[in-house]
């Protein structure tokens, strides 16, 4: 496990009471280094918080030889709405649940609305939403916006301040992002949300060895944090792959891992298990899952595996697009230079509409971008071309 010390613990209720031990104990020498007990009222969820959070405080954090903190920013005075928060926290971040958490935690911040912890989450709900499902740009607006109320009543919430970070980077304020996410990491220099934040603004920026190094630093510090996932992107720019699925595995199971999971299958090519995972998914309602299944149960003849290489050049000729990344079997990612969400819908649909071709928009790390698919192995170069030059 690579750690020093390994902090465990467990409870039991006894009628109306649950009792709660912890303890810390020293790996190398195998010797508990501290161990306290607390009983509490099953129902007061809050109260459990406080004796916990209390015990931790004076006899965990010294023992550990970690400096004293001078508090925890907010607290819960509600207990529907910390017990809202706290099943909030446990849903997962796939489309479907999030929406789940974000109603859960929407009731919970109405009821207490000056626990900053609960603003915080709600805004990587609303980021999630916004990229990942169908929220679009009315989310990304809320997210920063539950950020910005989190830290009014935190100003030291560094998990909320990080995320705010990352957000500004997907809205091109890469300049001020990068300031903040250096000053961050200066100030807090031991946590992994910090470094996670400058490395998603470096990455952006281009400066990918650098991103490296702050995502490795985010890693050695918080090993289990699932938030690391997109560190993942910055190995694949190395070609450093298999780093690069230490972080995805981190969110292992989720949808969003999986569909990376499987492209570096792919990659690599193990097309069974890379089946194995676009069969299990393909039904969820992301075309991307439902055409890699197609089309390794039906293997690219060379004309289409061509068509894809002489579509990617083609897009890279062309000064107004962008090549995302080389071609996996016969999908092509690109991006139109300027182009909103919008526009991407409005070229689909006249397309569409005048008998062109069939060429929907996807999403990408939660940018809406254009796709091909060549799944029949006569499509033609030159409609290839008449297709992007509508893009012009």
């Amino acid at each position: 496990m690579h750690v020093t010390d390994v902090v465990t613990g467990h409870y039991m209720k006894q009628g109306n009471q649950i009792q709660i031990t912890l303890e810390a104990v020293d790996v190398a020498d195998n010797r508990t280094l501290w161990r306290d007990t607390m009983t509490v009222a099953a129902p007061d969820m809050i109260a459990m918080r406080s004796e916990v959070t209390a015990k931790v405080r004076q006899g965990l954090v010294p023992a550990l030889g970690a400096g004293a903190d001078s508090g925890e920013g907010t607290h819960p005075k509600n207990e529907e709405a910390y017990d809202l928060y706290l099943r909030s926290i446990a849903l997962p971040h796939d489309p479907a649940p999030n929406k789940d958490a974000i109603a859960m935690l929407e009731r919970s911040v109405g009821l207490d609305p000056s626990y900053a912890p609960a603003w915080g989450y709600l805004g990587v709900r609303y980021h999630y939403d916004g990229a990942y499902s169908n929220g679009g740009e009315e989310m990304r607006k809320r997210s920063d916006a539950a950020f910005e109320r989190a830290i009014s009543l935190d100003p030291n919430y560094i998990f909320a301040i990080a995320w705010l970070i990352t957000n500004r980077v997907e809205q091109n304020q890469l300049s001020k992002a990068y300031q903040d996410a250096k000053a961050l990491v200066t100030r807090h220099p031991e946590n992994a949300q910090a470094h996670f934040a400058l490395a998603y603004v470096l990455r952006y920026g281009g400066a990918i060895e650098e991103s490296a190094h702050e995502c490795d630093a985010a890693l050695a510090l918080d090993s289990g944090n699932f938030g690391l996932r997109s560190c993942a992107f910055t190995f694949d720019q190395l070609g450093d792959h298999a780093r690069a699925m230490d972080f995805l595995q981190l969110d292992a199971g989720s949808i969003w891992a999986s569909d990376n999971i499987m492209r570096h299958y792919i990659r690599d090519g193990k097309l069974a298990e890379a089946k194995e995972v676009a069969e299990k998914f393909k039904d969820n309602g992301r075309g991307g899952f439902r055409i890699i299944a197609l089309c390794i149960e039906n293997p690219s003849s060379p004309d289409v595996a061509r068509l894809a290489r002489e579509t990617a050049t083609l897009i890279k000729s062309m000064p107004h697009l962008e090549l995302i990344r080389e071609p996996d079997l016969g999908v092509v990612l690109f991006r139109r230079v300027g182009w909103v969400p919008a526009d991407y819908d409005a070229w689909a649909h006249a397309l569409h509409e005048e008998e062109i071709a069939f060429v929907p928009p996807t999403k990408w790390e939660g940018e809406t971008i254009g796709r091909f698919a060549f799944l029949h192995p006569h499509t033609s170069m030159a409609l290839v071309r008449e297709i992007l030059d509508r893009t012009a």
